[in-house]
């Protein structure tokens, strides 16, 4: 075991906003420290402007009891000012950015995360390309391998990993390690998903060599869930209602993404459609049936989408668009039941960065998060857990790496924004200070 993990950076990134790379308690301090000097200054003007007004003719004041009382008054309206600008303290969302190593190699990518944080994927080693299980407290960890090279896809929240060594797929546990899933008869198979009851999908040959997607139990093996009518499959990811996504080739040769429900009696593959265009494909799908993959537009370009499947419509439409980062290609990986998406997508520069889609807005995770990803390149996130961290892989210091970010909520003091009702007692006691200067101008020039 090779461990290389390191911090990177703690950085803002969700809804847009982002703050300068500090210790979090270094930037509170600084947040209200900048709150006290607004308010300092707003204070300060104040007396300015009412020293100016309160000056009579000849550059004399108003004697000292008088000055004292319009001081009074002063100070009065400026806190009153002062308690409607105390905004309450809001929070804001902050990342860590972890490189996770290697396992001795140079390079190392990460697939999926469960709700404890264990991360898996693949890495070199100094001689091959082996699976690994990373954790915090244990870092990257090899599985091994059934023959040849191996990579891991996909983990439960009960630990269990499923992915592909040599021809096969496999399902590992620290319990049992790394077994073969076999093959629907043509001696190959890949995994790339798997719910929390064990059971796994992928594609597999057929005895006839045909490319179909499966699923696989430890009760029923492995089983062939066919095609939407033309000769490939392939499945992609499962929800703990057994709710099956992928893509297929049509009768027509179109490549569609489809939906499969495999709790259902009279399970059948649905083809979902596209945004427009000719092709489709579903990713992932969370415990709500939520759906994200990519699709070709109206246009031909392939965007990323969020699709729900309703009984009697399974057609996406173009409302389904996620849309990009600026370029013309983007492509939805992963989701979690709180319906975060992440994926990648082509800036408008050219770049490909992955991103984060919450809240109806997609954010760059390089460029929003500053330097916590500066100096990536080709990223995608490629899994997200329901806590919010995000795993993927990018280019980094010249080698490809795989990336851990996770998240913190963090109290920040709002600017110094005067309430409605503030804004009322300050005009009011503005009034009230300028009624007594225009009172003692008229008595003085009567």
């Amino acid at each position: 075991m090779h461990n290389q993990q390191k911090s990177v950076g703690l950085f803002v990134c969700r809804k847009g906003r982002r703050s300068e790379p500090a210790n979090v308690a270094l930037r509170q301090q600084r947040a209200a420290g900048l709150w006290a000097f607004v308010v300092r200054k707003q204070a300060r003007g104040l007396f300015q402007g009412f020293a100016i007004r309160c000056r009579l003719k000849g550059g004399r004041t108003l004697n000292d009891r008088k000055s004292s009382w319009l001081a009074a008054a002063s100070a009065f309206v400026v806190l009153l000012w002062m308690a409607g600008s105390v905004g309450q303290a809001g929070t804001i969302t902050v990342y860590t950015a972890t490189v996770l190593g290697t396992l001795g190699g140079s390079a190392s990518q990460a697939y999926g995360i469960n709700d404890s944080g264990q991360v898996v994927g693949s890495s070199s080693t100094a001689t091959s390309t082996r699976a690994f299980l990373y954790s915090s407290a244990t870092g990257m960890t090899n599985l091994g391998t059934l023959s040849g090279v191996s990579s891991a896809t996909g983990i439960n929240s009960g630990g269990q990993v499923a992915g592909n060594s040599g021809d096969y797929a496999f399902l590992y546990s620290s319990s049992t390690g790394m077994s073969s899933l076999g093959s629907l008869g043509g001696g190959w198979s890949d995994a790339y998903g798997i719910n929390d009851s064990g059971q796994v999908v992928g594609d597999s040959y057929t005895a006839s060599y045909a490319d179909h997607a499966f699923l696989y139990s430890s009760s029923k093996g492995m089983t062939d869930l066919g095609t939407l009518g033309g000769s490939t499959s392939t499945a992609y990811g499962i929800n703990n209602s057994g709710q099956i996504v992928g893509d297929s080739y049509t009768a027509s040769g179109a490549d569609h993404a489809f939906l499969y429900n495999s709790g259902s009696s009279s399970a059948k593959m649905l083809d979902l459609g596209t945004m427009g265009g000719a092709d489709s494909q579903a990713n992932a799908i969370n415990n709500g049936g939520q759906i994200v993959g990519w699709s070709d537009t109206a246009s031909g370009a392939s965007h990323a989408f969020l699709y729900t499947y309703s009984s009697g419509s399974a057609t996406m439409t173009a409302a389904d668009d996620l849309g990009t980062l600026g370029g013309s290609t983007s492509d939805a990986l992963a989701i979690n039941n709180d319906a975060e998406v992440v994926g990648l997508s082509y800036t408008s520069s050219g770049a490909m960065d992955a991103f984060l889609y919450t809240d109806g807005t997609m954010e760059d995770l390089v460029t929003s998060m500053g330097s916590a990803l500066a100096g990536w390149t080709n990223t995608e996130a490629t899994g997200i857990n329901d806590a919010g961290d995000i795993v993927g892989f990018g280019t980094y210091d010249g080698v490809t790496q795989a990336f851990l970010l996770t998240p913190e909520q963090v109290d920040q003091p709002s600017a110094a924004v005067p309430e409605p009702v503030s804004m009322i007692f300050f005009a009011t006691g503005l009034v009230a200070v300028g009624g007594y200067v225009a009172k003692r101008r008229m008595l003085r020039q009567g």
